[in-house]
């Protein structure tokens, strides 16, 4: 177990210097115009890498890729990108032909994450104000 969470561990920080980055230096190569190339690129190569090593892993033993890597696939993509492991759950829910759920899943997923935003950021404005 302890051994499980080192490599999360490890992955996670690899992932999330590899997520700043690449933001930074797509913010650099593109001009911004206030669009956010950087995440839209980090979130989109993130997804291109989960789908890739979960096929791959697939084709080797699909028991390993149903726990996953736990440094690749957690760990690294995981904090280089949580879009990732969104969107993998998501596929996975319509391959397993349980589309009322995938359609749920997405709706609640983008629908809860921008209301809990925003209630962040009141919660600040209030107590703060």
């Amino acid at each position: 177990m302890y051994w499980v969470l080192a490599q999360i561990a490890v992955g996670g920080a690899l992932g999330a210097v590899g997520r700043y980055l690449t933001g930074v230096w797509i913010d650099r190569l593109l001009p911004t115009n206030h669009f956010p190339w950087g995440t839209l690129v980090v979130n989109s190569s993130g997804c291109l890498l989960m789908g890739a090593a979960f096929a791959f892993l697939s084709l080797q033993n699909p028991e390993q890729a149903k726990s996953a890597s736990p440094f690749f696939m957690i760990g690294l993509l995981g904090g280089y990108t949580t879009m990732s492991a969104f969107t993998l759950e998501t596929i996975q829910l319509i391959f397993g032909s349980r589309h009322g759920e995938a359609m749920i899943y997405l709706v609640a997923t983008v629908v809860v994450s921008l209301v809990a935003l925003l209630v962040g950021m009141a919660l600040v404005r209030w107590l703060f104000s």
